[in-house]
């Protein structure tokens, strides 16, 4: 009984799961997205960021050396957004996977709980 307890219970608790749609193999489309476009995101700015800074480095005029400072300004808050979005997609699907994890063990522990008042009520018959 205590074999098949268990994988009944996991089998019940993974069609809940598929019920309610938490998509630990399959995420959703935005999660996705933003789980490439933001180290993409991250990655371009820096990239922009140090060519546009060794660009004003470069530059004799006042008037470049500014527009390429602030173009580099403009490509870290770029790089900041990438991880950003990145550090929340991750954050989104580590809660997600910890919820679950934390349900099941929960039930499982129930389930034990139930079993040994059962068995206690049945030693004292």
């Amino acid at each position: 009984m205590s074999e098949t307890m268990p994988s009944e219970r996991l089998e019940a608790f993974r069609s809940e799961v598929a019920e309610v749609r938490i998509g630990g193999a399959n995420p959703a489309k935005w999660e996705r997205a933003g789980a490439i476009l933001g180290p993409l995101l991250a990655l371009v700015g820096l990239v922009l960021a140090v060519v546009a800074y060794s660009t004003a480095q470069d530059a004799t005029n006042f008037e470049t050396i500014h527009r390429q400072q602030v173009f580099s300004a403009v490509a870290v808050c770029v790089t900041l957004i990438g991880a950003v979005l990145w550090l929340r997609v991750s954050i989104t699907r580590h809660q997600r996977w910890w919820m679950i994890r934390q349900i099941h063990e929960q039930r499982a522990q129930t389930d034990r709980i139930i079993a040994a008042l059962t068995n206690q009520d049945q030693v004292r018959r």
